[in-house]
């Protein structure tokens, strides 16, 4: 099954355009076959049935353009192959790798999810999936200034439009969050100053 599975992926590239239009659907690719099923029906009819009518200058012409293109569109549709490939495994390394990292902030293990979300950003700084959940683990880490760093980066994206709500949302909650933890802060310095010895308030 493997065999013939790789014998399959190979046929591909025979035909002119054939992956680009097997794989994904391209117009440019329908185009590329038929622009070649057209130049070797040239070629055919100028060598079997217009052999007297063209030279047999003409006739190499024809076959030398057309084997080269063949082998040029060949060699394209290899590379095009090895990057839809490349493309194809990445992108499911990314999802898996947010899954984990989803996993591990769901648990409140920030550590490990910050660590797998700096790793998505380095690799592809216009992940707003991940630039997002950083934003909201920062929040629940009290890194609020940080916080307010990713959000401000998100609401620049060209793309942040389906994120919209999510961002201005978070940003509520993190102003909520900062003006609680600023409260907490003026209460505990309050009751430290409430605690201070008598003796050390009558001086005052």
């Amino acid at each position: 099954a493997g065999k013939a599975m790789l014998i399959r992926q190979w046929a591909l590239y025979i035909w002119p355009g054939l992956p680009q239009l097997w794989i994904s659907g391209s117009w440019r690719g329908l185009a590329l076959a038929g622009l070649a099923a057209a130049t070797l029906n040239v070629a055919l009819l100028s060598t079997f049935a217009w052999s007297e009518l063209v030279t047999p200058g003409v006739r190499i012409a024809v076959w030398t353009v057309l084997i080269a293109a063949w082998v040029a569109s060949a060699l394209f549709s290899l590379l095009y192959g090895e990057r839809l490939e490349t493309a194809a495994s990445t992108a499911a390394s990314t999802t898996g790798m947010y899954a984990e990292a989803l996993e591990y902030y769901l648990k409140g293990d920030w550590f490990q999810a910050e660590r797998i979300i700096a790793v998505l950003l380095s690799g592809n700084a216009r992940d707003l999936d991940a630039r997002l959940m950083l934003a909201t683990l920062f929040r629940h880490t009290n890194r609020f200034e940080e916080a307010g760093k990713q959000l401000e980066i998100l609401a620049r994206a060209e793309d942040c439009d389906k994120w919209e709500m999510e961002i201005r949302r978070e940003s509520q909650l993190l102003a909520e969050a900062a003006k609680e933890e600023s409260g907490v802060a003026e209460t505990e310095t309050a009751d430290q100053t409430d605690d201070r010895p008598e003796q050390t308030k009558n001086a005052a």
